[in-house]
């Protein structure tokens, strides 16, 4: 699960310098994606430790930024 997490939250970041530095937003619907699903391992992650408000927090962070992933891609 460590190894997801940091992936989960590396390719974001490499995405985000890209867009950064070449002022290309076409990847942004990618980093709301990646964000959407490193914040739904999180949220999983804490059920496991059962921090059950912490989880549900996360789980709608989870949802709303997948809303937004899927939202720009329309």
């Amino acid at each position: 699960m460590n190894t997801l997490r940091l992936a989960l939250s590396g390719i974001p970041f490499l995405l985000i310098i890209y867009v950064i530095i070449t002022k290309e937003d076409k990847f942004l619907p990618l980093i709301f994606l990646f964000l959407s699903l490193f914040w739904l391992v999180l949220a999983i992650e804490e059920f496991r430790k059962k921090r059950k408000a912490k989880g549900w927090i996360l789980g709608i962070s989870f949802l709303l930024t997948l809303y937004i992933s899927i939202s720009f891609l329309i």
